[in-house]
């Protein structure tokens, strides 16, 4: 305590009124206080953020997946390329591959994707991140209740992290 008493910084704040040093306190509190709730909102939209793409590739993935039963069953390459180029529209999806029920590859976008295609075995059900942060998603293809192929969708989060980076500019 006599190493802090000595300075002058608080020997100056020692010596001044109590109203000085009540109005610092509230002051101190109130930069605390909104710190606080900045720091709540900011991350709860990251949350929100990260949430709202996960939908989104599930929700661009459910399409192609609805569409291909038939290209799977009857294992048409180029029917499955030609409809795994949607994703062209979608800047930030750099793979998908769809998948038989026997884990063979039957198409994949883009179409000279020259990347290890990991197999179907290995693939979780549902949406996940990878070791370098994209975002994965595998949808299951269906006729009627049957499963008979899945289509496995990689999309990176760069416009999540930009959008992120700009709250912390702002903030």
């Amino acid at each position: 305590m006599s190493f802090l008493g000595n300075t002058r910084a608080f020997r100056r704040i020692r010596n001044s009124s109590i109203r000085f040093k009540l109005i610092a306190m509230m002051s101190l509190s109130c930069v605390v206080g909104v710190v606080f709730c900045c720091s709540g909102f900011v991350l709860n939209d990251m949350q929100i953020l990260r949430d709202a793409k996960r939908k989104q590739i599930q929700s661009q993935a459910e399409m192609p997946a609805f569409n291909s039963s038939a290209v799977i069953l009857f294992s048409q390459q180029h029917a499955g390329e030609e409809l795994l180029s949607a994703f062209r529209a979608q800047p930030t999806v750099e793979r998908a591959v769809m998948y038989s029920v026997d884990g063979e590859v039957i198409a994949t976008y883009p179409a000279d994707s020259a990347r290890r295609i990991p197999s179907v075995e290995s693939l979780l059900q549902g949406s996940w991140q990878d070791q370098d942060g994209r975002l994965c998603h595998v949808e299951s293809v269906m006729v009627g209740e049957e499963v008979v192929g899945s289509l496995y969708v990689v999309a990176n989060v760069d416009d999540v992290n930009a959008q992120i980076r700009d709250y912390f500019i702002i903030e």
